[in-house]
């Protein structure tokens, strides 16, 4: 029974991953090719700047994570 379980998980997973359509900076492939350069450039710098304040969002996160640990170990 899990075998088949696990059978049907696969498909499902190959399924949806043939589903997805590549994207170029979070746009997807068949809208970027529809974009002037200006408007790929322009793209490209959002999708930088989104990516360097996730990084910094990461480095803050994962100080109150540890914090949060600290404080737990000392109760």
């Amino acid at each position: 029974m899990k075998l088949i379980r696990l059978f049907f998980l696969y498909i499902l997973t190959i399924c949806a991953l043939s589903a997805c359509e590549r994207s170029m900076f979070g746009v997807p492939e068949s809208q970027w090719n529809q974009l002037t350069k200006q408007q790929q450039d322009e793209v490209i710098r959002g999708y930088n700047e989104q990516q360097r304040i996730k990084q910094q969002n990461a480095v803050f996160m994962s100080a109150i994570d540890t914090a949060g640990y600290i404080i737990k170990q000392d109760s």
